[in-house]
Order: structure tokens, then C-alpha cells, then sequence
């Protein structure tokens, strides 16, 4: 092949369409394919579980957290349960209900600190 022939204006200007046209692309794409929930009416912006309970609780001396009827664990830890309060550790084997996630992960925090 003979390079003399090829100008690098020609290929800096094409080079320069392609990445313009990427760039638009990616603006006009990433805003459909990131949406993030947005308030309905009334809502005051916070995320909020429809009708879902969280339940604290222990399993095999480890906290974990369930969402109430599943079967698997929703959260797991590796905080030993025995390593809390008796009176903590009583409330776990009873199961400790939330009903939203942030209370849920504000406690496990509390108790895994």
C-alpha cells in the first residue's frame, strides 16, 4: 500500500466526525438506558418499599435480614450475634420487623459497628 497517497487531514477530520458523533450518541443514549424513579404526585421524593417488611433476625449465629416471606436471606453479615447483647440477641431470635430499608440498614449498621 502506498502511504504517500493518504492525507492526515482527511483522516484527522474523519476521526474527529466519528468521535463528535459518539459523544452525541452516548448524551442522547445514557440518559434513557440511567433513569432513575421519579416522585409521583404526592410523594415527597424519598424512595418508599410498597408493602414491604424487612425482618431482622439471626441465622447460625450470623445477623442476617429477610425480606418477610422469601425464603433467602436479603442481607447477610458476618457479625456474630452472640458477640451482642442479651437482651439485642433476644429481640434477633424473635425476628426484629422494619418497614422500610433504610431503617432495615440503619440498624444493621448500628449493631455490626
Amino acid at each position: 500500500m502506498n502511504y504517500k497517497n493518504i492525507k492526515l487531514t482527511k483522516v484527522f477530520y474523519i476521526t474527529a466526525v466519528i468521535v463528535v458523533a459518539c459523544v452525541i450518541a452516548s448524551a442522547i443514549i445514557a440518559p434513557i438506558t440511567t433513569e432513575t424513579v421519579k416522585p409521583q404526585n404526592g410523594d415527597s421524593g424519598e424512595e418508599t418499599d410498597t408493602g414491604r417488611v424487612y425482618v431482622l433476625t439471626c441465622d447460625e449465629d450470623r445477623l442476617v435480614a429477610y425480606v418477610k416471606g422469601a425464603d433467602r436471606p436479603y442481607i447477610e453479615t458476618t457479625t456474630a450475634v452472640s458477640s451482642l447483647p442479651y437482651d439485642v440477641q433476644a429481640r434477633l431470635k424473635a425476628g426484629i420487623e422494619f418497614d422500610n430499608e433504610e431503617k432495615l440498614r440503619d440498624a444493621i449498621n448500628e449493631y455490626c459497628s
